[in-house]
């Protein structure tokens, strides 16, 4: 299964995070950071009400 990440960032839900987190250690080959959407953690950018991957809402930001 692959995640379709926008150059090195990938927005998942709970259910997609280790698959997520296994993609970016394949291609960069260092553990990424993790972020909590809803931590508020970014004022210039609004995370995505959904993704690619399924319908759950996204929870967690890669990079």
């Amino acid at each position: 299964m692959k995640i379709r990440g926008v150059r090195g960032m990938y927005v998942v839900c709970e259910e997609h995070i280790e698959i997520a987190i296994d993609e970016f250690v394949n291609v960069y080959e260092v553990p990424p950071d993790i972020y909590i959407l809803d931590k508020g953690f970014f004022s210039d950018w609004t995370s995505p009400n959904h993704y690619d991957m399924c319908d759950n809402p996204p929870k967690y930001l890669v990079v």
